[in-house]
């Protein structure tokens, strides 16, 4: 009873901290919010006026002065979004980014079920310092991308195959946008009966098919967007994710090549600036760490966890989503809104606590998942920067996967 009330009155602070260093705050300095809608109506505008969507963008929106459009050149085709008006646009974008949000808490909350629709909510935008709310007002696209997972994720959990891979093909589709989200459908294949993983393989080709289709078909706009993919190390861009981590160890604490930049966006770089070798250690450590995650979820499918089906299905969701998260190259605030709830399920599970116990720590092991609570939904993060979530989350599937060899060496 008293950990509940503590984890109520936890989140409680993190809605009313969010509330004004998050919105007040920024209202007071003028700030914009939704500032990334802007883009998918800028490209494609700028690309019908002038035949070229990857340049500048501050001539269609004065709020894109660090901003270009970094995606495939169909998009450039299929996002008209300026047969409307700017203003019109922004007030259907953010109406449809507030759906989302609402479509991917209750997605969640019918899959891992335990707590209400509201709570599930505060859980899903309040957590780790709010910064999913931070992305949410940062009015990306991938709050409404997020929806087609969640649907995907729900659907794979059917005992009918059809709606099974019905699911799976909906978890695909948003990587047709974003390229790094087709590693979610690593937690249908911590799941899945091994005679469906040849379905998963195939589907996981499918993105780097669509990039070959885009590359062949548009040629010219497909090199403006490589020159703009290229760049992002060198322009602060990189994110909070695995490789931004990898490269900080190599580059900072090994003295090893140089450090991706950070900050405001700076796309002022020429091309002798760029060299293809600065980061092949990174992307090597990164395929490396790509293997073991993947095979640490492999090994979950054939490791019983609980007696309960739906809590083991729960349980290998978790660890599998938050591997995604270990893996994600680019992490961004926008991608944190459907890790709150499959985390603070896991911390609080039986088997992460019987795992703990099993350590024979010098402390309880309640205070540990005290500890892990407080991390992921108290508010200590007041300027935004988000450098703290990789850290938790790597913490969280380490501390789960010596939970889960611990346990099978003790039986």
């Amino acid at each position: 009873m008293g950990k509940s009330i503590y984890f109520k009155l936890l989140l409680l602070l993190s809605v009313f901290c969010s509330a004004y260093f998050r919105i007040y705050q920024n209202l007071a300095e003028s700030k914009q919010f939704f500032w990334d809608s802007m883009v998918y109506y800028c490209g494609p505008f700028i690309f019908s006026q002038t035949g070229n969507g990857y340049g500048p963008l501050v001539d269609c929106s004065k709020e894109l002065t660090n901003f270009k459009f970094v995606y495939l050149p169909i998009y450039l085709r299929i996002l008209n979004f300026h047969i409307t008006t700017p203003e019109n646009f922004e007030i259907i974008w953010i109406s449809i980014l507030t759906l989302s949000v609402l479509l991917v808490v209750f997605c969640m909350q019918k899959i891992y079920g335990g707590m209400s629709l509201i709570m599930s909510l505060f859980v899903s935008i309040f957590s780790f310092s709010s910064i999913p709310l931070y992305g949410y007002i940062s009015g990306n696209i991938s709050s409404i991308l997020y929806v087609s997972t969640t649907i995907g994720l729900m659907l794979s959990i059917s005992n009918k195959p059809r709606i099974r891979d019905m699911g799976i093909i909906l978890i695909t589709l948003p990587s047709l946008f974003k390229i790094h989200m087709i590693l979610f459908l690593l937690v249908p294949f911590a799941i899945t009966k091994s005679r469906d993983i040849n379905k998963l393989l195939v589907l996981a080709i499918s993105p780097f098919a669509f990039i070959l289709i885009n590359s062949w078909l548009y040629p010219e706009e497909f090199t403006l967007l490589s020159k703009n993919i290229a760049i992002l190390p060198y322009i602060g861009d990189m994110g909070v994710g695995s490789l931004q981590v990898i490269n900080y160890i190599k580059s900072n604490l090994l003295g090893v090549g140089i450090p991706f930049k950070s900050g405001a966006h700076d796309w002022l770089i020429g091309p002798n600036e760029i060299d293809k070798v600065d980061f092949l250690i990174d992307y090597i450590a990164y395929t490396a760490l790509l293997i073991f995650v993947i095979f640490r979820i492999y090994k979950i499918k054939f490791i019983k966890l609980s007696n309960n089906p739906r809590i083991e299905r729960n349980l290998k969701f978790s660890i599998a989503i938050v591997g995604v998260y270990l893996l994600i190259p680019r992490l961004k605030q926008y991608d944190m809104l459907i890790c709150g709830i499959p985390t603070i399920y896991l911390v609080n599970s039986i088997f992460l606590n019987d795992g703990i116990k099993k350590f024979k720590l010098s402390f309880k092991a309640e205070y540990m998942i005290l500890l892990l609570n407080t991390m992921i939904l108290g508010f200590y993060n007041i300027k935004g920067d988000n450098y703290f979530i990789y850290p938790i989350i790597l913490s969280i599937f380490l501390l789960t996967i010596l939970s889960i060899d611990k346990i099978k060496s003790d039986i």
